[in-house]
């Protein structure tokens, strides 16, 4: 019954599932979606598909998907005064804090989750940004054309801060990746350290 529901909930096409198992499998690894899934009644990788798969559909609904030409590299995006939860998103919301979360991290997580926005909401307040747009996900892939994903990527978030007129936030417990996005034109302006397992993360406004 409950995988009946999830399938309901979490549908996509055939392509977009294929997008979403191939950011998920970037972020195996990453130790704040590792801790956010460690109460979960299912596998960590079925957890975390679920898991991209709602900010997926969330973002899609206003185009805040980018793949790039060259390799396997995605970027989840939205813009902050059109990230609004429908009632199907309240389910899956709900879906994900029961079964993919577990009830055990629930709590932690979303207070974990609501420092994080806090912390960028108050950037955002103390520079008069009204409105921004925010980098939800970026997931590559190495291979051999890895530096020119990452290249349309720069390029990308360049335009649609040109095209939007807007600042541009994100957030990384990936330290390796900070020379990237300073690369891009981010400037970091906070470092939390979050929960028990020491989890570092970044704050990034462009």
């Amino acid at each position: 019954m409950v995988l009946y529901l999830a399938e309901y909930l979490f549908r996509v096409s055939p392509q977009d599932q294929k997008i979403i198992n191939s950011i998920a499998r970037v972020f195996e690894p990453n130790r704040r979606m590792q801790d956010m899934i460690a109460g979960s009644k299912i596998s960590h990788k079925k957890g975390l598909r679920f898991l991209i798969a709602f900010c997926f559909k969330l973002v899609a609904k206003k185009g805040g998907i980018f793949k790039a030409q060259t390799a396997p590299t995605y970027l989840l995006w939205y813009r902050q005064s059109e990230h609004r939860f429908t009632l199907h998103d309240y389910l899956r919301y709900i879906w994900l804090a029961l079964i993919v979360i577990g009830f055990k991290k629930v709590i932690s997580t979303i207070k974990r989750e609501k420092r994080i926005r806090t912390i960028r909401l108050k950037e955002a307040a103390a520079r008069n940004d009204e409105d921004f747009l925010y980098i939800w996900f970026l997931a590559q892939h190495e291979n051999e054309n890895s530096i020119k994903g990452l290249v349309e990527v720069k390029h990308f978030i360049q335009q649609l801060k040109k095209d939007n007129d807007l600042p541009v936030y994100i957030e990384t417990t990936e330290e390796r990746l900070l020379s990237l996005y300073k690369r891009a034109g981010f400037k970091f302006y906070h470092c939390e350290h979050l929960s028990k397992n020491n989890i570092k993360v970044w704050f990034g406004r462009l």
